[in-house]
C-alpha cells in the first residue's frame, strides 16, 4: 500500500483549510472529529438532532488530547458558537461522562460562507 493511500485511509481526517484558519488547528480538528462522528451516527440511523456523545477516552484515543485539553477545546468552540455542550457538574468540575455536544450546523456554515476564495 502506498503512503498516499495510507493517508486517505478511512482513519484519516480531512480538515478544511478555511476551518483551520478561522478558528485554529487543534479547534478544527476537533470539531471535525465531532462533525464526522455525527454523520456516522446519522447514517447509521442513530443520530440524536445535532447531539454526539463522545467519551473523554474516545477523544483521548483517537486525537491523543488529554481531557484538560479537550475540555479547554470545547470551551473554546463553544465561545465560537459552533457547539453547546452540556454535562453535569461535581462541585467545579464537569463529569465528562455525562458529556452531549451539539453541533451548530448554521455558525460553521456562516464560517464557510465568509471564508470563501
Amino acid at each position: 500500500m502506498s503512503v498516499l493511500n495510507l493517508m486517505a485511509d478511512k482513519e484519516s481526517v480531512t480538515i478544511p483549510k478555511a476551518l483551520i484558519r478561522a478558528i485554529g488547528l487543534d479547534e478544527a480538528l476537533l470539531l471535525t472529529t465531532l462533525v464526522n462522528e455525527y454523520e456516522h451516527w446519522k447514517s447509521e440511523g442513530k443520530a440524536e438532532n445535532g447531539w454526539v456523545f463522545p467519551t473523554a477516552y474516545d477523544l483521548e484515543r483517537n486525537l491523543h488530547f488529554c481531557w484538560r485539553k479537550q475540555w479547554a477545546l470545547l470551551d473554546r468552540l463553544e465561545a465560537l458558537d459552533l457547539i453547546t455542550v452540556t454535562s453535569k457538574r461535581a462541585g467545579r468540575r464537569r463529569i465528562a461522562s455525562t458529556r452531549k455536544i451539539k453541533i451548530n450546523e448554521e455558525t460553521i456554515r456562516n464560517i464557510f460562507m465568509w471564508n470563501e476564495e
